[in-house]
C-alpha cells in the first residue's frame, strides 16, 4: 500500500472548532472522538513512507526464505496458525448469542429514538 504525497486531508475534514487557530492558539476542546485525537500523530502516520515499509517487509521475508528455505516458511505459518487458534478469536455460541441480543436491543432503541423526531 503506497501513500500518495498529497497533503493530508484530515485537517480539512475536522470541524472548525478542532482546527488550529491561525493565531497559534490551540483549538477548542471537543467531546467527539476526533477531539481527543492527536492530530500530529495522525498526520505523521498518514504521511509515512509506505513504499519504504513495503520494501523492508519484502527484504526481510526474502532474507528469511534464503536462510531457511520453504520449510522454514511453512513452519512459521504453522506457528502463527497455532498462535491464532490459541487466542480464541472465534467467539463461542454463547458470546455470539449475547452479541446478537445486544444488537437487537440497540436496534430497538435506535428505532424508538428515531420515532421521537418529526418526519421532514
Amino acid at each position: 500500500m503506497a501513500c500518495s504525497r498529497r497533503p493530508c486531508r484530515l485537517a480539512a475534514s475536522l470541524p472548525t472548532a478542532q482546527r488550529k487557530e491561525s493565531d497559534g492558539s490551540p483549538p477548542e476542546k471537543d467531546s467527539t472522538i476526533l477531539g481527543s485525537m492527536d492530530r500530529k500523530a495522525a498526520r505523521e502516520y498518514l504521511e509515512r513512507d509506505w513504499a519504504a515499509l513495503e520494501r523492508l517487509r519484502v527484504s526481510e521475508r526474502s532474507r528469511r526464505f534464503r536462510a531457511g528455505g520453504a520449510a522454514a516458511s511453512i513452519e512459521r505459518s504453522r506457528r502463527l496458525w497455532r498462535l491464532a487458534r490459541g487466542l480464541r478469536l472465534s467467539p463461542s455460541a454463547r458470546a455470539r448469542a449475547a452479541d446478537l441480543a445486544h444488537h437487537v436491543e440497540l436496534k430497538r432503541r435506535l428505532d424508538r429514538a428515531a420515532r421521537a423526531f418529526p418526519v421532514r
